[in-house]
């Protein structure tokens, strides 16, 4: 019984479906004298222009001759809109009383652009006899409003763009307007078409951007929309605009070019997947491939996140000028290096998607005019893919680079106060308590610190130690080792880092020398300037040590605290110095001074003598623009030579004082 329902209710909707897209014309019922008759017509209700549309019908014929033929010739379109083909031909025309029914179809051709009513009329009769005429249902054209794209070239940060718009319907568009959706604002010119008849295309739209400058970095999709009147018709075409880290985008590759971007990342992390608190070093090459000198060439690097948003100023750098690196000038044919030195901090976003960019441009004509920024080295040609990550094997982590030691170098029997900064950095949330602890076995070193301090992701706490150094350990540089232990949970630590962090300590001094007859001294330290102190050349210091004790002592010379701004080539002599009571000795120092050195810098000269340790900090003013003016110590570094100098300048002032005098003496 269900499956009898079933089938009824299948035939039901079949037929209904059927009444919905066509009609069935019973046509003349046959006999009562009429030998030929039409039924069984099928055609659609809507139809859409520009397409042809079949009609489907069956003749019908009841005479009594074997043969006879069809004529279809005034089958037609009343409405004069469509025209029909594909009437039957040769034996399709025959029909008679051996084959009483011909089913056959013809094509009504429906023209581009047609609108209105078609109304077909079917018209068949037999050579010389018996007709049969069926009008058809009226046939709509549908509507049809649309925009379509004709032709379409982007714009670009150089170049205007242009838009053909094309009417493919078969109704006349008025007061087509633009507007676009995405980061890119376009001129539209002209910003209207007043009417595009149907079937026509459009003039050309010229296209150019009007914010390229303030674009985000990275890709900008855009999405440009043409709306006819009231919104009947409506196109859309997209493209994007990527944004490299030139201002102006790339110009002038033909004088300078990126020969080299090389990302080391020295922390636990990879060079392209940064962990929280990672050292990152970058050394970017410039070469003038030009044929004459470019003057103030800089190179910038910058960190963008997925959206292109400049996250830069969250890294932690080390060098000088941060991101940005003056080169100066770079000689047709050479190439010059910029070094940069940061560390991801711990509140850094986590997240994939960072893009690493560098440019290199003359200020001397313009970023505007000269500004390149593509290499070879960079995954996508213009930045480095970048993702920023927990560290996964450590949720709380010591900052060896952030580290306060006092004194920074030790003799035996020292207290040495030491304080480090620890790091949320797992991404596991909150810490209710982090145990830091202090190890090393030669020093007899065994503390531990608690931070009683929460710790949530990216917080960060400070361990503080104090011990003294043991008498009698070998004069040498000592690792002190650092551990955490968190996840504090019921009076205890569920969980320890997996990595250990190792601070250097050196200890310089364990009692008086046994070298023969010397012994402890005391050290008079002075210091004069013998070069010009320019950035970006050698400097030549000497030193002066004067034994200030009553017998002969062995001194050892160290020079501190010029890393950050140059580099130390040469201490000569060089090894132990033994000066008799009350003489001196002269060591020569030879720097090389950073092209990125500030404008007044500072190193200390300490000398060592048995327990005894003398030290003197000096200043030094160089010459930043890399003309030979005046340079030299301060006068907080002034010393030995430097009293002379002192010395030299009270008798100018007393001689000019003198000599004033003695001209107003005269002139009474």
């Amino acid at each position: 019984m269900k499956t009898n329902k079933f089938v009824l209710s299948f035939f039901a909707l079949f037929a209904f479906a059927v009444l919905l897209t066509s009609s069935a014309s019973a046509g003349t019922i046959c006999g009562n004298g009429i030998n030929l008759c039409i039924t069984n017509v099928i055609v659609p209700q809507n139809i859409s222009h520009g397409t042809d549309v079949p009609i489907s019908f069956q003749v019908t014929y009841e005479g009594s001759l074997p043969t006879t033929i069809l004529d279809f010739t005034g089958t037609k379109d009343n409405a004069n809109i469509a025209t029909i083909t594909g009437f039957p031909t040769g034996d399709d025309l025959k029909i008679g009383n051996s084959q009483t029914k011909v089913f056959t179809t013809f094509t009504l051709v429906i023209p581009p652009q047609a609108t209105g009513t078609i109304k077909p009329f079917i018209k068949v009769k037999e050579t010389g006899a018996n007709s049969d005429e069926e009008q058809v249902h009226d046939m709509i054209i549908i509507e049809d409003k649309r925009l379509l794209v004709n032709t379409f070239t982007a714009p670009t940060s150089t170049s205007q763009g242009t838009l053909v718009l094309k009417n493919p319907g078969n109704f006349d568009l008025t007061n087509i307007v633009f507007s676009t959706s995405g980061n890119i604002a376009v001129q539209f010119t002209p910003n209207t078409i007043l009417s595009l008849l149907k079937g026509a295309v459009s003039q050309t739209i010229a296209l150019t951007i009007t914010n390229f400058e303030s674009l985000r970095f990275g890709s900008n999709p855009t999405t440009i929309t043409a709306t006819a009147d009231g919104g009947t018709a409506v196109s859309t075409s997209s493209f994007e605009v990527k944004k490299s880290f030139c201002s102006n985008g790339q110009i002038g590759e033909g004088n300078l070019t990126l020969r080299s971007v090389n990302i080391d990342n020295t922390g636990n992390g990879k060079n392209d997947k940064w962990q929280l608190l990672d050292n990152v070093d970058v050394e970017v090459d410039v070469k003038n491939i030009g044929s004459d000198t470019i003057n103030d060439v800089f190179v910038e690097i910058a960190l963008f996140d997925k959206n292109g948003i400049d996250s830069t100023g969250d890294l932690d750098f080390s060098n000088k000028d941060e991101e940005q690196f003056d080169i100066g000038k770079i000689k047709n044919g050479n190439t010059e290096t910029a070094k940069f030195t940061f560390k991801v901090p711990a509140d850094m976003i986590i997240d994939n998607g960072y893009m690493f960019a560098v440019k290199a441009y003359s200020d001397d004509v313009g970023e505007s005019q000269l500004c390149v920024d593509t290499s070879s080295d960079l995954g996508s040609n213009f930045f480095e893919s970048i993702d920023i990550d927990e560290d996964p094997d450590n949720n709380i982590i010591v900052d060896v680079d952030n580290i306060f030691i006092s004194p920074s170098e030790s003799i035996c029997g020292e207290d040495v106060s030491l304080s480090i900064d620890a790091y949320n950095v797992g991404g596991n949330g909150e810490e209710d308590r982090t145990l830091v602890r202090l190890k090393n076995t030669e020093l007899g070193l065994n503390k531990e610190y608690e931070i009683k301090k929460r710790l949530d992701d990216g917080d960060k706490g400070t361990a503080d130690f104090s011990f003294t150094i043991p008498k009698g350990v070998a004069v040498k540089t000592y690792s002190l080792e650092f551990e955490t232990d968190y996840d504090y949970r019921n009076g205890d630590y569920h969980d320890s880092s997996k990595d250990t962090w190792f601070v250097p300590l050196k200890v310089i001094s364990c009692g008086s020398s046994s070298g023969g007859n010397t012994g402890s001294g005391k050290a008079l330290i002075s210091a004069s300037l013998d070069s010009d102190a320019i950035a970006g050349q050698d400097m030549s210091v000497t030193a002066t040590i004067t034994n200030l004790g009553s017998e002969t002592a062995t001194f050892t010379l160290d020079v501190l605290g010029y890393e950050s701004w140059a580099t130390l080539d040469s201490v000569s002599p060089s090894g132990a110095l033994t000066i008799e009571a009350g003489q001196s000795q002269k060591v020569i120092l030879k720097f090389n001074v950073d092209k990125d050195a500030s404008d007044t810098e500072s190193f200390t000269i300490r000398t060592l003598s048995g327990g005894s340790l003398d030290e003197k900090q000096v200043q030094v003013n160089i010459d930043t623009s890399g003309s030979k003016g005046f340079t030299g110590f301060s006068i907080s570094g002034l010393t030995g030579s430097g009293y002379t100098w002192l010395l030299v300048l009270v008798n100018v002032i007393l001689i000019v004082l003198i000599v004033v005098v003695a001209i107003r003496l005269s002139r009474r």
